[in-house]
């Protein structure tokens, strides 16, 4: 770069500039496996209860199933329609060669980093309105977690079928009266 530059600091600002972009694609992506995490663990615990209660020879029938039932499809709607809202905007390589291929060194680099703020502050919108919609879905998932224990609890431990049962949530610290 020339001494006498109109934009002395344009090549570490457009390096910072393209840098936002992978930091931006990276929290996207990790937004997105909490998703996929929290979609996991609500659909496996979902599945496990007729598994367990079958084993145990346990009615799953009543409202804490219906209410688990609610919440585990909540929670997936959520954690589907939170991964699939938005997208990441990146630079388009097409635009770049109808558009500015033709400019100066100097110049395109400016441009890009004005691009790049621009589309910086779109991208960590969306990035949080998802990351809002996957603390909503964890809340979803724990509140599951936490209907599937009320519905152990309620149950008749000094029946010989459930007392595995009672045993594991007095080993977790839950009270089985």
């Amino acid at each position: 770069m020339e001494q006498n530059s109109k934009y002395p600091s344009v090549d570490l600002a457009y390096e910072i500039a393209i840098d936002s972009f992978e930091k931006m694609r990276q929290q996207w992506n990790s937004v997105n496996r909490l998703f996929h995490s929290i979609l996991s663990i609500s659909l496996s615990i979902t599945a496990a209860v007729p598994l367990i209660a079958k084993t145990a020879k346990i009615e799953i029938t009543g409202f804490w199933i219906i209410l688990t039932l609610l919440i585990c499809f909540i929670t997936v709607t959520l954690c589907l329609w939170g991964r699939h809202q938005g997208s990441v905007r990146l630079i388009n390589p097409g635009s770049l060669h109808a558009r500015e291929i033709q400019k100066e060194d100097e110049i395109f680099k400016r441009d890009m980093v004005y691009y790049a703020g621009v589309e910086f502050e779109k991208n960590q919108h969306g990035i949080r309105k998802k990351w809002h919609t996957s603390v909503i879905a964890t809340l979803f998932l724990a509140f599951q977690v936490f209907v599937l224990v009320l519905w152990v609890a309620q149950l008749d431990v000094s029946d010989k079928h459930y007392q595995w049962i009672a045993s594991l949530l007095q080993a977790s610290f839950v009270h089985v009266p």
